[in-house]
């Protein structure tokens, strides 16, 4: 006991400890102070909006969503790891990663007015999708996130988006009190990126000019030959988690949207949780690899078992607490929400443990595993949707959701690579 107790303090007073704890604190407490100003503001639109105004405007942005696989170029997964592999490239992986993201994103934005214009003859509609979609232009500089990430130092990160959150979050209160209407914060979407734009140029110059930056067509080709199976994946799975807003809009109507988006948005306020525990403590796990003495494995084991059981910390209340949540939250008109949260909220348990499962196969460059398990996600949520909207409402959609979620994860774990690491850790610890 006195050497476990020796060990665990050394471990604590260690340089690394402190440096991920620290950073893991600036993404927690940053997310935490962004998501509640985020999210009563956004209770407070809705509530304003009402259900079928709402509800449009969640369809605009989810048709949007749709695009935004080809704007990304499944590029941010791999620039993540080549900036934690080779620093000392830094310059030329994000001048190539930005120049090939903008040119995605006008392909994105070409295709999204294309779609919208065909598929929604109603140009209140479809103006607000173009509105939204132009964001796809100023999102690339966005990826200075992964640099700091790769740093470890969240500092950054954490103060550009309070600092945008704030800066959002007046002007839609604005719009609001003012009686401005739906264009107006169609507007702020586009604003968004804008600002997170103009303020992480601003702090990543406090590190290195950003004029060092160079895009060369060997590191393009290379990030593209690496990243397509992502790109490919990230559409599987923005159409398993885009794909219900839009059918119901289609199956049944906009006020039917509305309802669902508001059970789902809570649903997944606490989804910020496993994605600070796998930005902070992943890279750790990452370099253990080098250690070649068991200690990846056991790492990946105790990671997926915190993973899991954050995710169903969080399920348990709001399960239980659903009806309440809504009630005071959106008042009577949006009570049908009450059930869809109840039901989607057990989805963030094989949401959480997909994400950390895609971070480990991105990190063992299993890209065929990440592809296959978003192929299958994204055909048994269309299929589920197909089936149980017509049968059951929208309740069915959050039941085609549950189910598409945890199909996820239990394709990725069913890798033989990850058997064997979990075979080697579970044969460790008897």
């Amino acid at each position: 006991m006195e050497q476990l107790i020796q060990k665990t303090s050394g471990f604590v007073q260690s340089h690394g400890f402190k440096r991920y704890a620290s950073n893991t604190s600036w993404l927690f407490l940053g997310r935490i102070f962004t998501l509640v100003i985020a999210f009563f503001v956004s209770t407070y639109v809705a509530r304003y909006l009402g259900p079928n105004n709402y509800g449009l405007l969640s369809y605009a942005i989810g048709i949007v969503g749709l695009f935004s696989f080809v704007a990304n170029l499944g590029i941010d997964q791999i620039i993540y790891r080549e900036l934690i592999k080779y620093p000392e490239k830094e310059a030329d992986l994000l001048g190539s990663a930005i120049t090939l993201k903008f040119f995605g994103g006008l392909v994105a934005y070409a295709g999204l007015a294309i779609t919208t214009l065909t598929i929604d003859h109603n140009w209140f509609i479809s103006s607000l999708v173009l509105i939204i979609g132009a964001t796809f232009v100023f999102t690339p500089l966005q990826t200075l996130n992964f640099y700091f990430q790769a740093k470890v130092v969240s500092k950054k990160i954490t103060i550009v988006q309070v600092v945008t959150v704030v800066i959002l979050s007046i002007l839609k209160i604005g719009i609001v009190f003012f009686n401005k209407g739906i264009y107006y914060l169609a507007a702020v979407a586009l604003i968004e990126p804008i600002l997170y734009a103009v303020f992480y140029i601003y702090a990543y110059s406090r590190y290195a000019p950003v004029r060092n930056w160079t895009s060369t067509r060997s590191t393009a080709t290379l990030l593209l030959r690496d990243s397509w199976p992502f790109m490919i994946a990230a559409a599987f799975s923005i159409i398993y988690t885009r794909i219900d807003q839009i059918m119901i809009e289609h199956m049944l109507n906009a006020t039917a949207v509305g309802i669902y988006s508001v059970g789902e948005n809570i649903a997944e306020v606490w989804y910020f949780v496993p994605g600070v525990i796998i930005t902070s403590l992943f890279p750790a796990i990452v370099n253990a690899r080098t250690m070649n003495n068991g200690s990846y494995e056991r790492r990946l084991f105790y990671f997926f078992i915190l993973i899991a059981a954050v995710a169903l910390l969080f399920a348990l209340p709001i399960h239980f607490l659903s009806g309440f949540i809504i009630s005071i939250l959106y008042g009577s008109k949006y009570a049908g929400s009450a059930i869809i949260l109840s039901i989607y909220v057990w989805a963030g348990i094989g949401y959480s443990i997909g994400m950390a499962a895609t971070n480990y196969l991105t990190a063992e460059n299993h890209r065929v595993a990440i592809f296959m398990s978003a192929l299958a996600g994204a055909i048994s949520n269309v299929i589920l949707n197909l089936v149980f909207i017509p049968r059951f409402g929208i309740m069915g959609s959050a039941y085609a959701t549950l189910i598409s979620y945890s199909i996820i994860p239990i394709s990725m774990l069913a890798s033989r690579s990850i058997r064997a690491h979990a075979y080697k850790v579970v044969k460790s610890i008897l």
